[in-house]
């Protein structure tokens, strides 16, 4: 079976576009739904420099449980001075109530606007979201992007979040398409795709991970992950060489722990 594939947020006809970071790929398997993502975390130049990255840190975790589903979001690693995981812990403590995949998303970004004080333009310009799961036996992607709103019900049908990305998956015609026969694909075509950039923005191990139609969560790939309360607990790790740092450039190490140590002294 040959999927039909659909990116959600990044068009390349926007000429004023800057790639970012953090590949998603999610696809409907006969037998589940394979949900992947990258690990990598950069840390760049602001946008006169063109998002340069002169930094980055592997293991950081972009694919999170919330309710009975599962979701990722590329773009921002902090929203309000907290990290995804924070936002993720908070948010499934007070939404405990079992409801439909579209409602837990919809309450996610009330939740994101109305209790973390998060605005529309950083959501929805800044930022690219997917949700995956199955209701009533059935699957369901919906993702929130630039483009805006997109639904996925069928096997054989994938949505990722960056176009380029299926011609890196040289998937072989006669697949069966299951859950641990596309993973491999779907590594290897993530990292073909990180080479192809070279920016830098993508990369680290994979996390890969498949829903059951019973919306049990089985990990194919993981790895040992980084874990921050808050910009303070990342800032310290850094500062203390608790976790390893790929440096670009020369200058990289001086220019990232002064801004990390000016973040600190203005509160984040």
């Amino acid at each position: 079976m040959i999927l039909k594939i659909n990116s959600y947020c990044q068009e390349l006809e926007d000429s004023d576009l800057l790639f970012h970071g953090t590949v998603i790929a999610v696809a409907i398997c006969e037998d589940g739904i394979l949900f992947a993502s990258d690990s990598r975390s950069s840390f760049t130049l602001n946008e006169k420099y063109s998002n340069q990255v002169y930094a980055y840190i592997e293991n950081d975790r972009k694919i999170f449980e919330i309710g009975e589903y599962l979701i990722a979001n590329s773009g921002l690693s902090m929203f309000n001075k907290k990290f995804m995981e924070d936002i993720i812990h908070k948010f499934n403590k007070v939404h405990r109530e079992k409801s439909n995949i579209e409602t837990t998303f919809n309450n996610f970004f009330d939740f994101l606007k109305d209790e973390q004080n998060i605005p529309d333009s950083t959501l929805f310009i800044e930022s690219d979201f997917i949700i995956a799961g199955y209701e009533n036996s059935k699957p369901k992607i919906i993702s929130q992007g630039k483009t805006g709103r997109m639904y996925q019900e069928n096997i054989g049908h994938m949505i990722h979040s960056d176009t380029e990305l299926p011609k890196f998956l040289n998937l072989s015609r006669d697949i069966k398409l299951t859950c641990k026969n596309l993973s491999p694909y779907m590594e290897k075509g993530i990292y073909n795709l990180a080479e192809y950039r070279a920016d830098n923005k993508v990369g680290g191990p994979l996390e890969i991970i498949q829903i059951t139609p019973l919306n049990d969560h089985i990990t194919l790939k993981s790895f040992q992950k980084n874990h921050f309360k808050n910009y303070k607990d990342m800032a310290k790790a850094i500062l203390t060489n608790k976790i390893e740092v790929k440096y670009i450039f020369p200058i990289s190490e001086e220019l990232l722990k002064k801004t990390l140590k000016e973040g600190i002294e203005l509160g984040y």
